[in-house]
This record gives structure tokens, C-alpha cells and sequence, in this order.
């Protein structure tokens, strides 16, 4: 199955030439190996560093597309997640 993804406008990659992609997927697999198949259509894209969204919810990357209540013909939204630093002391 074609399954679109769109990255979002503040997503920065330098690998990422455009803002849409498809990427071609078994919906009975997990959100985590999306993300996988994902970050393979890019150099060095590690897939914890973004979430995926639909309708604006975060997607749990241990469930399955089909059974989750995602909407397949929906696009995924690809968020960049914020790296965050801590001080040790």
C-alpha cells in the first residue's frame, strides 16, 4: 500500500529536498517500521529524530497502522522532534 507522508514546513534535513513523499508499506505493520521505511529514502535520518501525526494526534510507534484507527488514506505528518540539552553537574 502508498502510504503519503508530508514533512512539516519547519522540519530541517539536509537530505530533505521536498515536502512530500510515498513511500510504499504493509499497513499491518507498526508505526515504528514506518518510521524506518521512512529514513531510508533519506541520508542519515535517524527515525527517533521526528513523530508522526494524523488529524493532528501523535501516532504510538507500537501500533499496528490497520488496527490503530489511523486513516489510511490520510497523510502522515512528519514532525521534527525538539532536542532538548541538560546540564550535569
Amino acid at each position: 500500500m502508498i502510504i503519503h507522508i508530508e514533512f512539516d514546513e519547519n522540519f530541517n534535513h539536509r537530505s530533505l529536498d521536498k515536502r512530500r513523499i510515498q513511500v510504499e508499506f504493509d499497513p499491518n505493520d507498526s508505526v515504528e517500521n514506518l518510521k524506518t521505511i521512512i529514513t531510508l529514502s533519506f541520508v542519515d535520518l535517524d527515525p527517533k529524530s521526528f513523530d508522526l501525526f494524523q488529524n493532528g494526534k501523535k501516532l504510538d510507534i507500537n501500533s499496528k497502522l490497520v488496527k490503530g484507527g489511523i486513516n489510511l488514506s490520510e497523510p502522515f505528518i512528519a514532525i521534527q522532534v525538539q532536542k532538548t540539552c541538560c546540564t550535569i553537574f
